[in-house]
């Protein structure tokens, strides 16, 4: 079927090596990257990703904090070492899929970079630090087992337009059921769940 086809032309593109021993999964991660970016290789997301404000009352300490994250860029996310492995189903799990893949190989580290606002005031103290904070890793290796179930009917009605479009895949996903506080009700192991994950990192630079 089509889905076989796609994933086997996959397959073959993760298991290949460049001239220099890296993956050829980087033309795509690659292209994939300036489509979002402009920039070969970068995922750039500029404004606000995380802001909350904090109102502190501690041993006589009474403080309003103001914490942010924003400006986030990961660079060289196309630096994936061969072999890669995606979705590979496992021996005895109907739903669990084994990812293994290396990145940051090669001349340059896969890196990430974001600003850091902590703004706080209070009765005796004022703080104000805004800082641009990036951690550069080199040879990093993942394990990773995910449980993933798919509603059939949006996975076989699937817009091949929308291939390379991950939002889009994420809505095939079945929602778990959840209660008032946002708690999962009912089966635990429903939607996408992260069963065991390992990590090794050859060196990481502040």
């Amino acid at each position: 079927n089509l889905f076989s086809l796609l994933y086997s032309f996959l397959e073959d593109i993760m298991s290949e090596t460049d001239e220099i021993g890296l993956s050829k999964m980087n033309i795509l991660m690659a292209s994939l990257a300036k489509r979002q970016s402009n920039e070969e290789g970068d995922l750039y997301y500029p404004g606000d990703i995380f802001k909350q404000d904090l109102d502190i009352a501690l041993n006589g300490l009474n403080a309003a904090i103001e914490l942010g994250v924003s400006d986030l860029r990961v660079s060289n996310i196309d630096s994936l070492g061969a072999p890669v492995k995606m979705l590979q189903p496992m021996v005895g799990e109907s739903s669990v899929l084994n990812n293994t893949a290396s990145i940051g190989v090669g001349p340059e580290p896969f890196r990430t970079e974001f600003r850091l606002l902590i703004k706080g005031k209070g009765d005796q103290v004022e703080v104000h630090n805004d800082l641009v904070l990036g951690l550069g890793l080199e040879n990093v290796g993942m394990v990773l087992e995910l449980l993933a179930q798919i509603a059939e009917q949006p996975f076989l009605n699937f817009p091949l337009q929308d291939a390379l479009n991950l939002q889009c895949w994420l809505a095939t996903v079945i929602t778990p059921a959840l209660d008032k506080y946002g708690i999962r009700v009912g089966e635990e192991d429903s939607g996408i769940v992260l069963k065991d994950i390992a990590l090794a990192v050859a060196e990481a630079r502040l």
